[in-house]
């Protein structure tokens, strides 16, 4: 893998664990948070593995469509994409962060595993 994605899948999978501790230690919206993090950065990798252009945004469902993730992923990335904002601003749009920080956990782990297997 080259050096800069194995970086950014590095930094994905260190949110996915800090994601899985919150949920261990009931921070529902932190859990929510790294969970959107790791997959944006497994996705970056992706980008960067795959030679294509690393673009600036946090948009989960434009980077699941850039490095053709698939479908039954993309889905639950555009659940999680609400997470970005409805976590980290409080005059934003509420985020359910307790009924979904599992799922949101559940879907960085697939995501980041996804990840992990393209790059080898």
């Amino acid at each position: 893998m080259r050096p800069e994605a194995l970086r950014w899948l590095e930094d994905a999978e260190a949110d996915l664990g800090h994601a899985r501790l919150s949920i261990a230690n009931q921070d529902h919206r932190w859990a929510c948070f790294a969970s959107q993090q790791a997959v944006e950065k497994a996705l970056k990798a992706i980008l960067l593995e795959n030679d294509l252009e690393l673009v600036r945004i946090h948009d989960l469902v434009e980077l699941a469509h850039r490095a053709h993730l698939p479908e039954t992923l993309a889905a639950k990335c555009a659940d999680l994409a609400l997470a970005y904002v409805g976590t980290r601003y409080r005059d934003a749009p509420a985020y359910p962060y307790e009924a979904r920080s599992q799922e949101d956990v559940r879907t960085a782990e697939a995501v980041v595993q996804w990840a992990r297997s393209r790059a080898t």
